[in-house]
């Protein structure tokens, strides 16, 4: 669900400082994806880029190296 930083330090009840230090680190891992919505900004999960990367961590260990 697409939620923006406010609304997701609300729901955690957290400070909002602390979620958009977070949610910048997630951004930066290609974890989150940052999108337009409402005039603002909001994150989503980045799906494709999460599953790419557990395929990967998957096939390494199968690898057994």
């Amino acid at each position: 669900k697409r939620m923006g930083a406010r609304e997701l330090a609300r729901k955690l009840n957290v400070n909002p400082g602390t979620v958009f230090r977070d949610l910048n680190s997630l951004n930066h891992a290609h974890l989150v994806k940052i999108v337009s919505e409402d005039g603002g900004r909001a994150y989503i999960t980045d799906l494709d880029f999460l599953k790419q990367t557990v395929r990967r961590l998957v096939e390494y260990i199968e690898s057994g190296e």
